[in-house]
């Protein structure tokens, strides 16, 4: 028989003799007594109402006829009148669709049920955290002008300040012996990962442990009541340094930011001498120029943030998604998971 452990609230399964007696979870050892089996006896039918015969209607005798007195009319007998026949209805029946026509809206004659299944539930963190490991191999900031990419990086290249050029891209651009002076470690994508592979562990552990095992190792079995409290907490802590690196600038983000800087200073100071006669004071179309003189330089308008990088974050906020389900879950015990009605 299936049982629930009422500490961590595991699914277990006794022998039905062991119905009623002290049983350990093998999960987090607690003891407690199950519950007893339930024995319904089968209910022997009504016995039948007795036959009771229809009453008979006697009708009363006929009142005596009154004297007719001489001269006095005589009131003709009505006509029997025939029963007036009931209107037909003119509604039609409403179309049998497994669901009472009630319960729908009107206009919609059937319901179709989406369910998600519980392995999919149990799965689904581990899944996503996955395939966040395996967009860290992809880039995640560059510079693509007219859309080839000339210099980007990675999330393992941004822990050793290192980024990849295209050969092609800099035989034009030539930036790259000044992107290796200004560029730097990313010091919070350290954390970042660490703790990203932390949560891979734990999600495997959370899996894969119960289906080898029927009792947990000792050194696992202390903390394995707080298992999805620990992957929420590897997995948001990976989440929330990703954010901070983000708002603190990559590296090859950063490092273009510096290179920007250094080349509007060195692109308005030729400006004031050569174009504008020494005058430091410039005006709205002056401040245009040199914006332009500065991008035909460093490309400015193609760099920025990868469609890799945003999947990444999305993918994170989805694992975290699917550990709120599984709370959820565990919450309704043996109940399925709400499903999603679509009316047709």
């Amino acid at each position: 028989m299936q049982i629930f452990c009422p500490q961590c609230v595991s699914p277990l399964t006794i022998e039905p003799s062991q119905a009623g007696k002290e049983v350990t979870c093998s999960y987090c050892q607690h003891r407690f007594i199950s519950p007893m089996t339930m024995t319904i006896a089968p209910t022997s039918p009504p016995p039948a109402p007795p036959t009771i015969a229809p009453p008979v209607d006697q009708l009363p005798p006929n009142p005596p006829t009154p004297p007719v007195s001489v001269g006095s009319p005589v009131a003709p007998a009505l006509a029997p009148t025939a029963p007036t026949p009931l209107p037909e209805s003119t509604a039609k029946a409403a179309p049998t669709t497994g669901t009472p026509a009630g319960l729908l809206p009107n206009g919609y004659v059937r319901i179709r049920t989406l369910r998600f299944p519980a392995a999919w539930v149990e799965w689904f963190p581990l899944a996503c955290l996955v395939v966040v490991f395996a967009l860290t191999f992809a880039k995640w900031y560059g510079s693509y002008p007219a859309g080839y990419s000339a210099y980007s990086q990675s999330a393992w290249q941004m822990v050793l300040g290192r980024f990849s050029f295209d050969p092609d891209s800099e035989k034009e651009l030539k930036l790259n012996a000044e992107i290796k002076e200004v560029i730097r470690m990313s010091g919070f994508m350290i954390p970042y990962l660490l703790l990203l592979l932390a949560s891979i562990a734990v999600a495997i552990a959370l899996i894969v442990i119960p289906r080898i095992t029927q009792t947990i190792p000792a050194p696992i079995a202390a903390i394995w009541p707080y298992r999805t409290i620990l992957f929420t907490v590897t997995c948001g802590l990976s989440l929330l340094f990703l954010i901070i690196q983000l708002l603190n600038g990559l590296g090859l983000e950063n490092a273009y930011g510096t290179l920007i800087s250094k080349q509007r200073d060195a692109i308005l100071a030729d400006y004031i001498k050569n174009d504008n006669k020494g005058v430091e004071i410039l005006s709205a179309n002056d401040e245009q120029r040199i914006d332009i003189r500065l991008n035909q330089k460093l490309v400015t308008t193609t760099i920025g943030h990868t469609r890799w990088l945003n999947f990444a974050v999305g993918f994170h906020m989805f694992a975290l998604f699917g550990v709120g389900l599984q709370l959820f879950q565990r919450r309704r015990q043996n109940r399925p998971l709400p499903a999603v009605g679509i009316l047709t």
